[in-house]
């Protein structure tokens, strides 16, 4: 249950020409849930594409076409080209009829059309011109940035997805796809109790640690955003720092001048650790011990953050992933007509992310406010019939005045759905040939008997027995024995005198005669060739993937494995690049392992 793989990746999409690239991307914006929460039946969706032309490129006859998702149904009126921070007030952005003949938009039958830039006509054809920096709306002189958005009603219900796709960007005669996005349409999710234990081992439990010096080294775990120092314009779009103080100048006042901020607009704080509310630690100076928090300016586009893999979950249960972000910059909004900052200024675009759980977007946060506190997100999703899930957090906001933040103390915590009694230990172990179950509640007197349920396969209970309640009130413990042994998941199923019930979280016992399963690559970090270790409790196939760090399964091949330890090299013709991968393993018994390995070349 414990063991749990980490890994981060970044991913952008781009155009690239005359050594300029032409960013864009496709995001959305939920409407009915500002503060952030799943996308629910019933909620607005708005659909976002945005695109950025880079001084001093240009391109001609720019139109974007998109289609109304199945699941869901437009919004009468709702087409708008927007700035990167929201405006449709000033030259090239407006909101259009769904009427043909008008505007620069029209609504057909199936698709969406809005003609962009300058020149733009009424569709179909007529798109206008861009020459990045130059044309409005602009982020200085460096690009011109803007959006075509339209928006949505869900009207799929609870478990369906959504495929935002079908929409795409024209230059001229040629097209050029929006990598599509999958929705899970979900009711929201309310964790009452978590268990304490954060599956989150690596980067010091995802606090980043402490340390005396300004900068922390790179993480290992983030492989794609680019690793910088903090200084006076560092880091720049597309770059994250590991600070203990975001002052470049290591600056602990209350007043810091401009030249003490990070491109003389950061705000100056210190890291979360520690604190429960949106408070933060003092700012820490030079050879001050502190705590580190990552910096990030975002990319210019939205993408991918960082992602992470873990194995070893239970199936059909609960987990809460939970992270701290703050908004940096409260002075960050741009003026796309004049190319100046604005003052006094807003924070301009509002950090927005998105939680993506095995390739299915579950939930936004919504805007994070420069309100200069922490701001708490969290999503709590459930396994299925999986062990493993591939967690993704993902920049949802275009970027270009804004879209700056920190983010400290990630989590992921199994969330313990109990009803009607507050549970503070569920254990077990293996005494004298039985299993041993014992758990300690407070405040049962409502409980009518505890159900204790068995499974061999974390997914198909069996009651085995049950405990009736004390009703004593106050803090009671009760233990339960059952001569079933093993591998075995054991849950309860708390009965209340009203005929409602609840689950406990989940437990696996393990027969402590038996040798557990386990991998090992050796030496770590490894050459182009694997040596692997595996133990297995028997004759058994193993499926073993060799994932690398963009997530791309390099090599794959099926072992037969003897009772005990195996020894191997991965197959012939899968040499490795110097890179970091994750070796997975699939057991016949539902067994999963992984390990991180380095490899380094010769």
């Amino acid at each position: 249950m414990k063991h749990l793989l980490l890994t981060f990746s970044f991913a952008i999409v781009f155009f690239s020409t005359q050594s300029q690239t032409i960013e864009r991307q496709l995001s959305y914006l939920n409407v009915s849930k500002p503060s952030g929460g799943p996308v629910s039946p019933g909620d607005i969706i708005e659909i976002r594409a945005v695109i950025g032309v880079p001084s001093p490129l240009s391109i001609t006859g720019l139109t974007f076409v998109g289609s109304v998702p199945t699941g869901t149904v437009y919004v009468p009126g709702s087409m708008a080209a927007r700035t990167n921070e929201d405006a449709t007030t000033i030259a090239n952005t407006g909101l259009y009829t769904d009427a043909a003949g008008d505007d620069r938009a029209v609504k057909t039958a199936t698709n969406i059309i809005i003609n962009l830039g300058d020149g733009a006509g009424i569709p179909p054809g007529n798109g206008g011109n861009i020459t990045g920096g130059t044309t409005v709306p602009r982020f200085y002189t460096s690009y011109t940035i803007i959006q075509a958005t339209f928006r949505v009603v869900v009207t799929a219900g609870q478990g369906a997805t959504l495929t935002l796709g079908g929409n795409y960007f024209i230059y001229g005669s040629t097209q050029y796809d929006l990598s599509s996005l999958t929705v899970y349409v979900s009711y929201t999710y309310n964790c009452t109790s978590l268990d304490p234990t954060n599956l989150i081992t690596v980067d010091n439990n995802g606090t980043f640690g402490t340390g005396t010096a300004q900068n922390r080294a790179a993480s290992p775990y983030t492989t794609g955003f680019t690793y910088t120092t903090i200084a006076n314009n560092r880091p720049p779009d597309g770059q994250y720092s590991i600070v203990k103080n975001t002052s470049h100048t290591q600056y602990v006042g209350a007043t810091p001048a401009n030249s003490d901020r990070v491109f003389g607009v950061f705000d100056v704080f210190g890291d979360h650790t520690g604190q429960t509310t949106g408070a933060s630690n003092p700012a820490r100076g030079n050879n001050i011990s502190g705590g580190y928090m990552v910096i990030v300016n975002a990319s210019f586009v939205p993408s991918a953050v960082f992602s992470y893999s873990m194995s070893g979950l239970l199936p059909n249960t609960m987990y809460t992933l939970r992270f701290w972000i703050r908004n940096v910059c409260g002075r960050c909004s741009a003026d796309p007509v004049n190319n100046m900052a604005t003052f006094p200024a807003a924070p301009g675009v509002l950090p927005n992310l998105i939680f993506s759980v095995n390739g299915y977007d579950y939930m936004t946060t919504g805007k994070i406010p420069f309100d200069q506190l922490w701001n708490q997100r969290s999503l709590t999703f459930s396994t299925g019939a999986s062990t493993t899930a591939n967690v993704v957090i993902r920049n949802n906001a275009p970027g270009g005045g804004g879209n700056d933040w920190a983010i400290d103390d990630i989590s992921l915590n199994q969330c313990l759905v109990v009803l009607p009694v507050s549970m503070n230990v569920f254990s077990g172990s293996y005494f004298s040939g039985n299993s041993h179950l014992q758990w300690e509640v407070v405040a049962d007197n409502s409980v009518k008997q505890y159900n204790v349920e068995y499974s061999s396969n974390g997914t198909d209970f069996e009651k085995a027995g049950y405990v009736v309640s004390s009703q004593k009130g106050g803090k009671y413990t009760y233990n339960h024995y059952t001569t079933i042994v093993g591998k075995i998941y054991y849950r309860l199923r708390i009965e209340d005198k009203d005929g409602r019930s609840g689950y406990s979280k989940v437990i696996v016992l393990r027969d402590e005669n038996r040798q557990a399963s386990s991998l090992k690559i050796s030496p770590n970090p490894s050459t182009d060739v694997l040596n692997f270790i595996l133990v297995s409790q028997k004759k058994q196939t193993a499926f073993i993937q060799v994932i690398n760090a963009a997530g791309k399964i390099v090599n794959q091949f099926n072992k037969q494995l003897n009772t005990g330890s195996n020894s191997f090299s991965n197959s012939p013709g899968s040499r490795l690049i110097p890179d970091i991968y994750v070796v997975h393993v699939t057991l016949e018994d539902g067994t999963v392992l992984n390990e991180r390995v380095m490899v380094s070349g010769k």
